[in-house]
């Protein structure tokens, strides 16, 4: 049975809403000296998010984090499979190459999935009860600022990925399809706030149908605050849709929320953040614990 995940308008509307509306809070009571050039280096951005903005890091500097991942009534793409979700080994990987130009590696080293024998619904081929665990897929992209204003409080730019085939289809958790990404990006900064988003397409390899693929519109959205020099929360919503009458297997739209705190404790920032499904197949409710530690190269 195909799996049909509906996607929930008023959840990305009510998500969108909030975000849009803690930075419109944040900013009315701002003085004039926003539109002037921030001084300082901008912290990096908390790992846990998926949108990106466009102060990037600097060339020649690395950051590094390792986390863990749960999420509760999670649907397997391809499979029929759902259950509990835990993501061991959460791993990104940012290089700044240069002053402009950012790679950026991502994906989980191991990847578990408890089935919840009542919700699934499994495809002839996959496991139908119990734990069933496989690698976690991969993505490499580049980020690019093409351009920024004179006082360096708005800039735009471009994101290509590439989510790499690292899982294997038979386990029933990923779909071991090459998959790209390209979005257009857009960051604008205030004095303690970073509001950015970006929207693009993808191409979803149709893992069953031969020949087959599914473009999808992708979004994100998110928004920062810096409460201290140490301290910093952020929130997103990130996914894809699409308008395709007849989806292919494995390809349907997903979609999530998330907020959390990323607190730099000396050397190394401590991230926390929750996750909340806006489409069926992302499931409710999850969590994610990390550490990031940049260096410098």
């Amino acid at each position: 049975m195909k799996i049909s995940p509906q996607i929930s308008v008023w959840n990305h509307l009510f998500c969108c809403f909030g975000l849009i509306s803690l930075f419109a809070a944040a900013t009315a009571n701002s003085q004039p000296s926003l539109v002037k050039k921030q001084s300082g280096e901008l912290p990096s951005l908390p790992h846990f998010l998926t949108t990106n903005h466009l102060w990037l890091l600097p060339a020649s500097s690395m950051q590094i984090s390792l986390g863990v991942e749960a999420r509760s009534d999670w649907q397997a793409p391809l499979s029929g499979l759902q259950g509990r979700l835990l993501r061991l080994g959460m791993m990104r990987v940012d290089l700044g190459a240069s002053s402009n130009v950012v790679i950026q590696i991502r994906g989980a080293i191991r990847q578990q999935l408890e089935i919840d024998e009542t919700s699934s619904q499994p495809k002839a081929g996959f496991p139908a009860s119990g734990t069933t665990a496989d690698a976690g897929d991969f993505s490499v992209g580049t980020i690019v600022r093409l351009a920024q204003n004179a006082a360096q409080t708005t800039a735009f730019g471009m994101r290509a990925e590439t989510r790499l085939p690292n899982s294997t289809q038979k386990k029933g958790i990923g779909t071991n399809t090459t998959d790209v990404f390209l979005a257009a990006m857009l960051s604008q900064k205030f004095e303690k706030f970073l509001l950015f988003g970006e929207v693009g397409m993808g191409i979803l390899t149709a893992p069953i149908e031969t020949d087959e693929q599914n473009d999808v519109l992708t979004y994100g959205l998110g928004v920062s605050y810096r409460a201290g020099s140490r301290l910093q929360f952020a929130g997103e919503i990130n996914g894809y849709l699409t308008t395709r009458n007849i989806i292919p297997v494995g390809t349907e739209a997903r979609g999530v929320a998330r907020a959390g705190v990323s607190w730099l404790l000396k050397s190394v920032n401590l991230e926390l953040s929750a996750t909340r499904g806006l489409t069926v197949n992302e499931g409710t409710w999850g969590g994610m614990l990390g550490l990031a530690r940049r260096f410098e190269l």
